[in-house]
C-alpha cells in the first residue's frame, strides 16, 4: 500500500542539525556562530546526548595528559561547567590528575546543570531548537547524468518532522548527522558499516545514579586495593552465589559528591540501536541488570550500604552502531602512528575502548580484532588527527556526519565515540557548513585550509 501526503513546510534554515548531543550542539553553535540560520532538532526534551539522556556519569577526558587538546566549543562547555558548579576552572596548558581539583579529565557530570548550559549556550547564540522531534524520512533530489557518465551526487531538499503538531517539513540548504547513529546517511541511501564482521555492535549500558553512599569510603577502597573496575568484589560475590550476571566487565562510581554517584556498570547484549524492537527490549533488560548492580552496590562496595536507586537514565547508552563509509576511513594504522592530515579537524588521544559483543565472548580472551573490551592507549602528550574527510558520507552533496558514526575502522571508533571529540567533530561540521552555503551547499568543495585555519582562529588545538 502507497502513501502520500501533502506535507506544511513548517521550518526553513540554511543548516539544520540532527541529534542535540556533544556533537550536535557544537555544530549548531559553530554553524549559527559564523552567521548561518540554523535550527537544531532533538528526540528528547533537552540537549546532552550521553551525558543527560543516558546520564553517562563523567566526561571522558579532555587531555592528552599533558595539556587539552579538545578546545573551542568543547573547552567552553567544560568551564562553564565547573563554573556553575563552583568547581576550579581547569587551565588547558596545565595537566590535573583526574583525582585532582580543576581536572580536565573525568569530570563528573552534574546533569541537571549541564541541560541548562546547553539550554543556554544555544538560545544565547540564536539557534532555533525543537524538542520531542524525530527524522522519519527525508526528500532527495538527485541530478541527471553529467557528461561521461558522472554526477554531483545526490542532495538532500527537506528533513520530514515528526512531533505532536504532526507531519512537516524542515528545508534547508546543508545538513548535519549527529544522531549517533547516522540515521539521515542512512535515509539518503549513503554506504555504512555496522558493528563488527558479523554486524553485532557492543554491549550497551543503562547507566543509573546512586545516592546515600560515600565518597570517602570508596576511594579508600580503591586507593588501598587498586580495585577500581570492582573485579576482586565481584569475585567475592560471585563466590558467595550473589552475582547472577554473567558479565563481571565494569566500570568504577564517578561521585558527583560525597554521596551521589553515577554508576556506569554492566552490558546489556544484542541491542541493535538502529531497530527500535531491540532497543525498548534493550531498555528493560537494562533496569533488570541496574536493579541487580544497585543490590550489589549496597551489599559489597564499601561505604556504600545506605546507597539507594534515584534514577537510570531515560535512554539506553548506545556505544556503537553504524559507521559511515566516507571519503576517508580512519585506520588502526593511523591510531597507533599518531598520524597527522593535512584536513585534520580534531585531534584525539583517547585509548581503544571495545566492549564484548556478546555475553559469550565476554568470557574469553580479549583483543582487538575479534571486538573485546581491550584498551591500547598512546603515550602522554601523543594524539591522532581525524580529518575532515571522515564526516563526508559518499553519495550525497550537501550531508555531513559528526560524532561516533564518522567513518573510521571499529577499533579507531572505539576511541572517537568519546564526548570531548564528538564536540570537536561537531565544531568542525557547523563551520563547514556555513563555508559550504556558499559554495552552491557542496561540503565538498570547503577549502580545508581555509576551515582548518579558522577553527584554529575560533579556539581549537589543531597543532
Amino acid at each position: 500500500m502507497r502513501v502520500t501526503f501533502d506535507l506544511p513546510v513548517a521550518h526553513e534554515a540554511d543548516v539544520i542539525v540532527c541529534g542535540g548531543g556533544p556533537a550536535g550542539v557544537a555544530a549548531a553553535l559553530s554553524a549559527v556562530r559564523n552567521g548561518a540560520k540554523t535550527l537544531l532538532i532533538e528526540r528528547m526534551g533537552f540537549c546532552g546526548g550521553s551525558a543527560t539522556a543516558m546520564q553517562v556519569p563523567a566526561f571522558a577526558p579532555f587531555s592528552d595528559r599533558t595539556k587539552a587538546i579538545t578546545r573551542g566549543i568543547g573547552w567552553e562547555v567544560l568551564t562553564e561547567h565547573a563554573r556553575r558548579l563552583g568547581r576550579p576552572i581547569p587551565d588547558p596548558d596545565v595537566y590535573a590528575v583526574p583525582q585532582d581539583l580543576g581536572r580536565m579529565d573525568w569530570a563528573p557530570i552534574d546533569v541537571e546543570t549541564l541541560k541548562q548550559i546547553y539550554d543556554d549556550l544555544l538560545q544565547e547564540a540564536g539557534v532555533r531548537v525543537l524538542y520531542h522531534t524525530f527524522v522519519p524520512q527525508i526528500l532527495l533530489v538527485t541530478p541527471p547524468l553529467l557528461g561521461g557518465g558522472g554526477q554531483t551526487g545526490k542532495h538532500i531538499d527537506a528533513l520530514v518532522l515528526a512531533n505532536k503538531s504532526g507531519l512537516s517539513l524542515a528545508k534547508g540548504r546543508v545538513f548535519i548527522d549527529a544522531t549517533g547513529d547516522a540515521d539521515l546517511a542512512a535515509l539518503a541511501g549513503c554506504p555504512f558499516e555496522m558493528g563488527d564482521g558479523d554486524g553485532k555492535t557492543q554491549g550497551a549500558t543503562l547507566c543509573f545514579t546512586l545516592a546515600g553512599g560515600s565518597r570517602t569510603a570508596y576511594l579508600e577502597y580503591v586507593n588501598c586495593t587498586g580495585d577500581g573496575y570492582l573485579k576482586a568484589l565481584v569475585s567475592k560475590a560471585r563466590a558467595e552465589g550473589d552475582f547472577p550476571l554473567s558479565d563481571a566487565s565494569l566500570v568504577g562510581l564517578s561521585f558527583k559528591d560525597e554521596s551521589v554517584a553515577g554508576c556506569n556498570l554492566g552490558h546489556v547484549y544484542g541491542i541493535d540501536a538502529t531497530d527500535s524492537t531491540s532497543v525498548s527490549l534493550g531498555e528493560r533488560e537494562g533496569r533488570r541488570v541496574a536493579q541487580t548492580l544497585v543490590a550489589f552496590v549496597r551489599n559489597y562496595v564499601p561505604g556504600q550500604e545506605n546507597a539507594r536507586l534515584v534514577s537510570t537514565g531515560p535512554h539506553l547508552g548506545i556505544r556503537e552502531s553504524r559507521r559511515i563509509v566516507g571519503d576517508y576511513r580512519l585506520t588502526l594504522d593511523d591510531y597507533l602512528s599518531c598520524r597527522s592530515f593535512p584536513d585534520e579537524i580534531a585531534r584525539s588521544a583517547y585509548f581503544i575502548d571495545l566492549h564484548a559483543a556478546t555475553t559469550e565472548a565476554a568470557a574469553r580472551a580479549k583483543s582487538i580484532s575479534d571486538g573485546q573490551k581491550t584498551s591500547a592507549s598512546l603515550p602522554p602528550g601523543e594524539s591522532h588527527g581525524i580529518p575532515y574527510r571522515c564526516l563526508l558520507p559518499q553519495g550525497v552533496k550537501n550531508l555531513l556526519v559528526a560524532g561516533r558514526s564518522l567513518s573510521a575502522e571499529r577499533a579507531v571508533q572505539g576511541a572517537a565515540r568519546i564526548m570531548p571529540v564528538c564536540f570537536s567533530m561537531g565544531q568542525a561540521a557547523g563551520l563547514a557548513a556555513r563555508k559550504a552555503l556558499e559554495l552552491g551547499d557542496d561540503v565538498r568543495a570547503v577549502n580545508t585550509d581555509d576551515l582548518c585555519a579558522t577553527l584554529r582562529a575560533q579556539g581549537a588545538w589543531l597543532p
